[in-house]
């Protein structure tokens, strides 16, 4: 039964965790690929962990599969909600996407790239085919540091539109370029 594997699970048993782990695996893909944040998955993973720890299999009135099996899926569901408010309720991130293009303000902006010739707004601006978009996101991603996420949150969008734009502004630069050589 489920709940013997829990409690073995508790009791240290690190196989008995492992296979509890690949059951509940397709669960914890599920909601920690809505998670917000660079490592959903992980998270889930950790809260999922938690929750078997956090157990008290003597509590259960009824411990067939099925009830056990519910109780975890709604305990990671929980966490999931949980871990998506404490999110949104960090402080902002402390930056807004548009003091980033201020160049007076980072000493950084004038660095060059390593063949010393043009800097990487120039190699930006001169591909042809790149949108003022793929432009800013290869810019927030690339030159600033930002990362999918945050330039989600600062544009109201999903983090796999900013990965799609950016895969697509790269693709085009490396037409470019390699039409250029």
């Amino acid at each position: 039964m489920l709940i013997d594997r829990i409690i073995r699970a508790k009791q240290g048993d690190q196989e008995e965790m492992a296979a509890l782990l690949q059951q509940f695996s397709p669960l914890l893909r599920k909601w920690g690929g809505k998670l917000l944040g660079e490592d959903g998955i992980e998270e889930m993973t950790l809260a999922f962990l938690e929750i078997i720890q956090a157990i008290e299999p003597k509590r259960f009135r009824c411990q067939e599969d099925g009830t056990v099996v519910s109780y975890l899926a709604q305990s990671v569901r929980n966490a999931y909600v949980q871990r998506q408010k404490q999110f949104f309720r960090q402080p902002a991130i402390g930056f807004s996407l548009d003091s980033a293009e201020e160049a007076d303000e980072d000493p950084m902006i004038g660095r060059e790239d390593p063949s010393g010739d043009r800097n990487f707004f120039d190699l930006l601006e001169r591909c042809p085919n790149l949108t003022e978009k793929e432009q800013q996101v290869l810019t927030y991603i690339y030159y600033w540091g930002y990362s999918a996420t945050e330039i989600a949150v600062a544009w109201n969008t999903s983090k796999q539109n900013i990965h799609q734009i950016k895969q697509r502004g790269l693709r085009k630069l490396r037409s470019w370029l390699t039409e250029k050589a």
